[in-house]
């Protein structure tokens, strides 16, 4: 389904180089994230580690 035809609140990213794999980037998930639409990037702020792992 295309983002663009869901009545979702909130931002969906979508470019070819997320994912799994050679040369793709994967993103933790749970991670808090910067999402700047101006400046079309992500950066990831903090990450959660299970169990509290340094």
């Amino acid at each position: 389904m295309i983002a663009s035809q869901m009545d979702i609140k909130i931002p969906v990213v979508s470019c070819s180089y997320i994912g799994h794999g050679d040369n793709k980037m994967t993103l933790p998930v749970g991670a808090q994230v910067e999402l700047d639409t101006d400046r079309r990037s992500l950066e990831i702020q903090e990450i959660s580690l299970p169990g509290g792992i340094p």
